[in-house]
């Protein structure tokens, strides 16, 4: 797990979820007084029927994705668009040390 200390981020938990039958994790992350979702899958074969927008708003909802070292990241959450582009930067971050 990312080491996410004084950034504003604090992992609250996670559980194991699935997507079109494949298992992965979710993460829940609070900042401030928003919760993100943080959903972690293999990245798929380009045959994936599952469709995730890059970046969208949905109601009161932002969701972003990207995909990083054969993973695809789903963030959706409350709050802003810059905290989850915040919360995204991290992650991808920790990967590299």
């Amino acid at each position: 797990m990312p080491e996410l200390q004084n950034t504003g981020f604090t992992l609250l938990g996670g559980r194991l979820t699935y997507l079109d039958q494949t298992a992965g994790a979710e993460l829940i992350y609070q900042v401030r007084k928003h919760y993100i979702s943080v959903f972690i899958f293999p990245q798929q074969s380009s045959g994936q029927t599952t469709d995730l927008a890059a970046k969208s708003k949905h109601a009161a909802f932002s969701l972003q994705s990207f995909t990083h070292q054969g993973l695809r990241y789903v963030l959706i959450s409350d709050t802003g668009d810059s905290d989850l582009g915040r919360l995204s930067d991290l992650l991808k971050s920790a990967q590299r040390e």
